[in-house]
């Protein structure tokens, strides 16, 4: 699916991409060409798109603002050795464009790994 200057405007969810959690191919969305987002609670909603199921969404040369990330959660390697590391979350935007950038990989940061799954707040 593509769009192109299109205006969504006022919805609670603009546009809902991949978010059925499947086995099936994740859907290739693209959404640019000046297409613009007004006044939604969410822009752009899409699951993660490094699970199953999960796509990127290609929203460069739009407006969209309000869009979907996940988190890993970066741990220490050897906690019992190092207690002064404390575990942080690494995001990954789901929605690509607009100068979003995913955080580093935990392995370039000294002392730490990558815990398995995908964490949506992993402080509480």
């Amino acid at each position: 699916m593509s769009l192109t200057n299109t205006v969504i405007a006022y919805a609670t969810i603009a546009l809902a991409a991949n978010n059925n959690i499947s086995l099936q191919d994740a859907a290739d969305v693209k959404v640019g060409g000046g297409s613009r987002f007004v006044d939604n609670d969410f822009d752009i909603f899409n699951i993660p798109k490094d699970g199953v199921g999960g796509s990127a969404v290609d929203a460069e040369g739009s407006d969209a603002i309000l869009v979907s990330f996940h988190n890993h959660l970066c741990v220490p390697i050897a906690p019992e050795l190092t207690p002064q590391l404390l575990p942080f979350p690494r995001r990954l935007w789901d929605v690509t464009g607009g100068g979003r950038t995913d955080s580093p990989e935990c392995k370039f940061f000294p002392g730490y790994k990558e815990q398995e799954g995908h964490v949506t707040n992993p402080f509480s």
